[in-house]
Order: structure tokens, then C-alpha cells, then sequence
């Protein structure tokens, strides 16, 4: 496989995961800013975070946790990556974040019986009841179209892997996303150390 194919089927591949980032950033806009969102699923997705932005006015409160969230994650990943530590950065960034709203009051209830920060509610206690689930005929034009979707993308994405897997069956060569391009050098390194092993195991097979 030459640098051209390579390219390209990368190309094609980054071009998926960014565009699910960016749809998923987007979706999670109005959440991290308190506001509710405006729109249904038939308007653009640019529309709809147009509605949302210039609809409520902005929980101050929610964006902070936000952008605490944030910045707590970045500093975590950092000494991980740092000091080895085990990867639980992602775990205790939501426990540390919900623990500092708790105690800053911002989960209890105020006057108007509503919280600072939107919560999820009180969970309740015990296994639910063996049921049959409610089932109504018109939830099926609601979520059709965004079934369509989903199964267009997730049939996007399984061509563009299994032609990298072809290309790399027949050229019998280790296939690799170069995400490690943009890391530190340190990063690079071990990375390009790492892919000269795979291929020479791969060699080493033929």
C-alpha cells in the first residue's frame, strides 16, 4: 500500500470520527450551558444550536461545571500520561465535578423547586417490576428517520474499514490511523517504535 492509498483511506476514516466529534460536541452545546434545547430532529443540526443559544438566557452556574470539567480532565490526562498513573481520569473527573456542586448547594432544591444545575432526579430504590414495555405505532415514523441515519453512517464506516482491511490483507501490510502525527515527540517515537515491531512480526510470518 503506497502513501497515496494510505492517505486516503485515512483520510476517509478520520473524516467519520471527526464528523461524529463534531455532531456530538454540538449535541452536548445546551447541556453544558444549562439552556434547554429548541428545534426537532427535521431541522439542521447548525439551526437547532442557533435556537437553543438565543433561546434561555445562560445557567452560569452550569457553565462553570462545564468548564471545570473540562480543564480537570486535561490536567488529570496530563499526569497520567505523566506519571503512569492507571487511567482513571474519566472516572474521577465526574465524581470530583458532582461532589464540588453538592457541596456548593447547587443540587438542592431552591425556592421555585427547581436546582441550580439540572440533575437527574432521585433514583428509585430496588430492581424494577417484570412488565411488558408500552409500545405505540406512532413512535415508529418519530424514530425512523433517525434510525435511516444512524445505519447510513454505520454502513459509511464499515466500507471505509473493511477497505483498509482488504488493502492491508493484500499488500500484507499493518494498517494504522496516524493519529500520532500531532502528539509529542516522546509520543512519536514510542509510536513509530511500537509500528516497526508489528511490522516485523508481520514479515516474520510471511
Amino acid at each position: 500500500m503506497n502513501c497515496r492509498q494510505r492517505g486516503a483511506v485515512e483520510s476517509v476514516i478520520l473524516g467519520f470520527m471527526a464528523g461524529a466529534a463534531v455532531l456530538l460536541a454540538i449535541g452536548q452545546i445546551g447541556n453544558a450551558l444549562g439552556v434547554r434545547e429548541k428545534g426537532s430532529g427535521h431541522r439542521h443540526v447548525l439551526y437547532r444550536l442557533w435556537l437553543t443559544l438565543t433561546g434561555d438566557p445562560i445557567n452560569l452556574k452550569a457553565a462553570a461545571v462545564s468548564v471545570a470539567s473540562v480543564v480537570l480532565a486535561l490536567l488529570l490526562r496530563r499526569a497520567v500520561r505523566r506519571y503512569r498513573f492507571p487511567q482513571i481520569d474519566m472516572f474521577v473527573v465526574p465524581i470530583i465535578v458532582s461532589g464540588a456542586a453538592y457541596a456548593l448547594g447547587w443540587t438542592r432544591l431552591e425556592q421555585g423547586g427547581h436546582t441550580a444545575v439540572a440533575v437527574i432526579g432521585t433514583l428509585k430504590s430496588g430492581l424494577p417490576s417484570p412488565h411488558i414495555p408500552e409500545i405505540h405505532w406512532n413512535w415508529i415514523g418519530q424514530l425512523s428517520s433517525i434510525a435511516i441515519a444512524i445505519a447510513i453512517a454505520s454502513l459509511g464506516l464499515m466500507e471505509a474499514l473493511s477497505i483498509a482491511k482488504s488493502i492491508a490483507h493484500h499488500t500484507r501490510r499493518v494498517f494504522t490511523v496516524a493519529l500520532w502525527r500531532s502528539a509529542r515527540p516522546s509520543l512519536r517515537n514510542r509510536g513509530r517504535r511500537a509500528h516497526g515491531r508489528i511490522q516485523r512480526r508481520v514479515q516474520a510470518r510471511r
